[in-house]
């Protein structure tokens, strides 16, 4: 299909949607809840009648966690692996359940109800996640209520709630600095004026890297208004630029750079920057108590461009002639590769909402469709000198070497899923469909171009069952097909595995908070990595796997059992992961290997005290030893890109003093042990995080 046509597809979708998703639940005339909009996975209220597993990190949790990253806050959330990267942790590598965390490729990553992943079928690497201040909710969906998103519906969905504006005009100032070269600026504003809130929010964040010499700067802006056209009818808009600069590149380390001085560079002329703009339109609009219809209209486009010296530890990439390109002491006398990355992505997610009685029950049926169109240009040029941004098509060595890659897709999605409440007991059956045309444009060198393109169509059914009979106190599970599909290669079939859940949490009454969750994925035909000869990675299906595991996550509090005007609380979760790979695959892997970056046991436990204006925490993060490879090398290599990643526990705090209604000081850390670890050798060793405090205040007036 032509970009004329598809744009005329998307425009006629508009128009016949009519209207786009709000932000909270409708309420007619007498005063009833009507529907929950699709911007947000859960009701206020939380997680009871989910069908399968979910958390949330709510507004209070994140002011006072006050974190760097927002996945230092996402530790809390249970069956979650992080593997740290780019010090402000924009780049996320979030692995749920045992799958692949590079770039959070086998997960659905939302803002507001919108995916914010590069590509999502055709590169679903995440070069952006928004900061935690900007967030007033995070939640998490790995049951079977996943396939009302996609197209990942295997690993589960996250989605992260951005701030509302304020009922009362409003001025928000927030500032933080600490060591590392943590600095942390934030400048909010708004209010309702008549039936339209407003926002404006401005994010700037800066820190040194992990050698000496380098630094990430991001800038971070949205504009978000609400309007309130009539009682169950809303109409919110967002836009958001995102800068980031950083002077550093993503090759790692050598074992013996590793041991003898990690934050030795020798490519400080290697950079990394992001421009991301996105657009969204929501509205909701309650027909009547029973029905709405809702729309998402969402759009962004991204640059990214990569100058880097080297993509792994083991090789400068490009030297001239009889210069040892395996000596990192040689960087000055080689140049670089440039790898510019264009994004283009733009959907529409029409969906109804309506309670009925069929069969004398109450019912709830939630249908939608979604129609999604990207774009994905992965280029590669080389410079002449360390540094430079002029692109040549010819190595330093004389050879040709330019690359252009073209990714369209055109998908189409629908969904149906329906709840029956037969007393205690809630049955929620659903399907999914997906379709998606992949067309792929691929010139190397000086070679002809070569095109190729596939279609693929996948059902998706699922059914979960909750039964709350017991007093505090919910029983649910659930079967769902899940769904990932190939990425940055059109050859592989797509990933295809039955997730099964069975599991426990209490309701929002009772005293222990938690939830305990067995799992198994039963994996078809599983999508393994390695990187090819461009750095890039290569997909190949690897046949039968499967993970098994349990969750838990729970807190308690004194003030549940005791009245006194103090509280002190527990919070923890925790992951047993089992992992298996269950088909040879010649000179790639074994039967019987683990997944890489699957440790088999992690957690996270904090103990909290909450006084008057005071509160006070402490965390501990414990990630078991894990392998980083399909062959499960578990000796290291001289280059440090293979070799199983010992365990390690981390320590982090904080503390918050609200001096007045209007002013909040705190301080806070992370890795307070400082703790010397491995956190992955994606292309040779990265350090994790130093130890690092900082302190702050927020003020509002």
């Amino acid at each position: 299909m032509s970009a004329s046509k598809r744009v005329g597809t998307l425009s006629c979708l508009v128009l016949a949607a009519a209207w786009p998703v709000g932000q909270a639940l409708a309420e007619d005339e007498r005063g009833g809840a009507v529907v929950l909009s699709p911007v947000q996975i859960f009701a206020e209220e939380g997680v009871a009648g989910v069908p399968g597993s979910a958390s949330i990190i709510e507004e209070e949790t994140i002011e006072r966690r006050r974190p760097v990253t927002t996945l230092d806050m996402m530790q809390s959330l249970p069956g979650v692996t992080i593997t740290p990267e780019d010090p402000l942790g924009r780049r996320p590598n979030v692995g749920i359940r045992g799958l692949n965390p590079r770039r959070s490729r086998k997960m659905h990553l939302m803002e507001d109800g919108a995916p914010i992943q590069l590509a999502p079928y055709s590169d679903s690497s995440t070069n952006y996640q928004p900061a935690p201040r900007r967030l007033r909710r995070v939640e998490a969906v790995k049951g079977s209520g996943t396939i009302k998103y996609g197209p990942q519906t295997i690993g589960g969905s996250v989605n992260y709630l951005t701030r509302n504006p304020p009922r009362e005009p409003e001025v928000i100032v927030y500032g933080a600095a600490g060591n590392l070269g943590f600095a942390d600026t934030n400048v909010s504003a708004g209010g309702t004026y008549g039936n339209t809130g407003l926002l404006v929010d401005f994010i700037h964040q800066g820190q040194d890297g992990h050698k000496r010499d380098e630094r990430q700067n991001i800038n971070d802006f949205m504009f978000k208004s609400v309007t309130e056209l009539e009682p169950g009818h809303r109409l919110t808009f967002k836009a958001t630029a995102y800068n980031e600069s950083q002077k550093g590149g993503e090759a790692g380390m050598k074992e013996d750079e590793f041991r003898n001085d990690r934050r030795r560079n020798f490519l400080p002329k290697d950079r990394f920057d992001v421009e991301r703009l996105s657009g969204q339109i929501i509205h909701e609009l309650a027909l009547t108590n029973r029905t709405s219809v809702a729309t998402n209209v969402y759009a962004n486009t991204t640059e990214r461009t990569s100058r880097r010296q080297a993509s792994e530890s083991d090789e400068l990439l490009n030297c001239p002639d009889g210069v040892d390109a395996e000596d990192f002491a040689n960087a000055d006398q080689c140049g670089n590769q440039i790898r510019p990355r264009n994004f283009r992505v733009m959907g529409i997610e029409p969906r109804v909402t309506h309670d009925h009685q069929a069969f004398g029950y109450e019912n709830r049926l939630v249908v939608g469709a979604r129609y999604h169109d990207e774009r994905a240009i992965r280029e590669q040029f080389w410079g002449n000198s360390p540094g430079t941004e002029f692109r040549q098509c010819e190595k330093e060595d004389g050879s040709p070497d330019c690359r252009r890659q073209v990714f369209e897709v055109t998908s189409t999605a629908f969904f149906a899923q329906n709840t029956t409440r037969i007393g205690n007991l809630s049955v929620t059956p659903g399907v999914r469909f997906e379709r998606w045309e992949l067309d792929e444009s691929d010139q190397r060198r000086e070679d002809p171009r070569v095109t190729r393109s596939r279609t693929f169509n996948e059902v998706l059914p699922g059914i979960g069952l909750s039964w709350d009979g017991f007093a505090g106190m919910e029983i649910f599970g659930g079967v769902h097909r899940g769904l990932s599909p190939a990425t940055t290669d059109v050859d592989p079939d797509p990933e295809i595995g039955n997730i099964f859940e069975v599991g426990v949490r209490t309701t929002p009454a009772a005293l222990f908070t938690g939830e305990v969750t067995l799992f198994y994925v039963d994996y078809r035909d599983l999508i393994a990595s390695e990187r090819d000869a461009f750095g890039d990675p290569r997909n190949f299906n690897a046949g039968r796997a499967r993970m098994r595991g349990v969750e838990v996550a729970g807190r308690i509090d004194s003030w549940a059992f005791y009245d006194a005007p103090w509280n002190v609380y527990l919070l923890a979760n925790g992951t047993i992961l089992d992992t298996e790979f269950r088909a040879d695959v010649e000179d790639e892997l074994e039967k019987g290997n683990e997944f890489p970056y699957a440790p088999r046991l992690s957690g996270y436990l904090a103990l909290g005290y909450e006084v008057g204006q005071f509160d006070a925490r402490i965390g501990v993060q414990y990630v078991g030893k894990q392998f980083v490879d399909n062959e499960n090398t578990r000796s290291t290599t001289e280059d440090g890109t293979e070799g199983r990643i010992p365990s390690y526990t981390l320590l982090d705090a904080s503390v918050n003093y609200r001096a007045t209604p209007d002013l909040t000081l705190f301080v806070a850390g992370r890795n307070l042990t400082d703790k010397t670890y491995i956190a992955n050798r994606e292309g040779g060793i990265s350090p994790g995080v130093r130890r690092q405090v900082y302190g702050g205040f927020e003020a509002r007036f």
